[in-house]
C-alpha cells in the first residue's frame, strides 16, 4: 500500500529536527483524537484499528489483562508492524505478555504507514507455552482466524 499523492509529503527536505518536530506534532495530534492514549505508539494504533474494524469498547489503559470487550467477551490486543525490507518483517518476532485474563487474541498486523493489513483472533485457550508465543506460530495456530478484512 502506497501513501496517496495528496499526503506524500517531502520529507527528505526536513533537517532531523524539524522532522523530529514533525513527528512531535503528529503523535500530539494522535492523543488529541484519541487515537492513541498512551505513549505506547504502534499499541495504540493497532487497538485504534481493532476497535475501528471490529467494533470493539476499548477498556482504560490501566486496565489489567485485556485490552477490549465486545459482548462479554475479553481481547487482548497485540499489534505488529511487519512490511517488506524492514527489521519488523521477520514472523518470528516474539509476542510477549499473553498471560492476561482475557478470552480471544487479536493480532493486529500494520504495513509501515501504519495501515491496517490484517487482523487475526486466536483463542487464548488454544495458544499453548505464552512465553513462546511469535508472529508466525499465533498465525499458523489451527485455532487462528483472520477476521479482517
Amino acid at each position: 500500500m502506497s501513501v496517496p499523492k495528496s499526503l506524500d509529503l517531502d520529507l527528505s527536505q526536513l533537517t532531523d529536527l524539524n522532522l523530529l518536530r514533525q513527528l512531535g506534532r503528529i503523535f500530539k495530534e494522535l492523543h488529541v483524537r484519541g487515537i492513541c492514549r498512551t505513549d505506547s505508539f504502534v499499541a495504540e494504533i493497532g487497538e485504534w484499528w481493532a476497535k475501528r474494524s471490529l467494533g470493539l469498547d476499548l477498556m482504560p489503559p490501566v486496565t489489567p489483562g485485556y485490552d477490549a470487550v465486545k459482548n462479554g467477551v475479553k481481547y487482548e490486543i497485540k499489534t505488529r508492524r511487519i512490511y517488506k525490507g524492514a527489521r519488523t518483517q521477520r514472523s518470528t518476532r516474539r509476542v510477549p505478555g499473553l498471560a492476561g485474563v482475557y478470552d480471544i487474541l487479536l493480532l493486529v498486523i500494520l504495513d509501515e504507514f501504519f495501515q491496517c493489513r490484517e487482523i487475526h483472533e486466536i483463542p487464548k485457550a488454544s495458544i499453548g507455552d505464552e512465553k513462546e508465543a511469535t508472529v508466525a506460530k499465533l498465525l499458523s495456530n489451527s485455532s487462528s482466524k483472520r477476521v479482517w478484512p
